[in-house]
């Protein structure tokens, strides 16, 4: 019995390039700030924090993101999300004790979970099971940043370092660390959710 060869089928595009780009949890209003294409569709998408053991803390320690929220031209958007403020750094990250950031998307995967701090290639805080906790982060090790936040500052991606600068909030970091503003990030910069 021959079968006739199936139609090729496109693989969906994979969500590895989107990632998380900047996460401010010294300020008036944290959020988690994710990159992707300009015009990804992001509704139904969890953004969320993870603390001391790996569990979330508070049910306002995630947010769904609403209908119809697309990332815009800058190719960034930031979400408004509670990050609880516990971070070790240095000899002092074990892998057991500090703050996270993670997204997933509306399938459920998740795609990505970072840790603030910790030490870079170490061990990363393991997401545990609790009330709020969202299966996809159960059992996951966050990625250590090896980055913390000075006061008013979050940390940021660029290139393929964290480090800790004036928040850019619904725009990319640039690179250069500095971009003249020291203050909090406009309100209005930030999708509340």
């Amino acid at each position: 019995l021959v079968l006739p060869a199936a139609p090729a089928i496109a693989a969906p595009a994979a969500d590895s390039d989107i990632h998380i780009s900047e996460i401010a949890y010294t300020l008036a209003t944290d959020f988690i700030e994710v990159a992707a294409d300009p015009g990804t569709d992001i509704s139904g998408w969890t953004f969320g924090s993870v603390t001391r053991g790996g569990s979330v803390q508070a049910q306002e320690n995630t947010v769904t993101v609403p209908e119809d929220t697309t990332v815009g031209d800058s190719g960034a958007v930031a979400i408004d999300v509670s990050i609880t403020n516990s971070v070790k750094a240095g000899s002092a990250a074990d892998g057991e004790y500090g703050s996270c950031a993670f997204v997933i998307d509306d399938d459920g995967e998740l795609v990505d979970f970072q840790q603030i701090g910790g030490v870079v290639d170490g061990k990363g805080v393991t997401g545990t099971k609790n009330t709020f906790t969202p299966a996809p982060v159960i059992g996951q090790e966050a990625e250590p940043t090896g980055a913390t936040a000075a006061s008013g500052q979050s940390i940021q991606l660029t290139g393929d370092a964290w480090k800790s600068a004036a928040p850019t909030p619904n725009a990319l970091p640039d690179g250069d660390g500095d971009d003249g503003d020291d203050g909090d990030p406009d309100p209005e910069g930030v999708t509340p959710i």
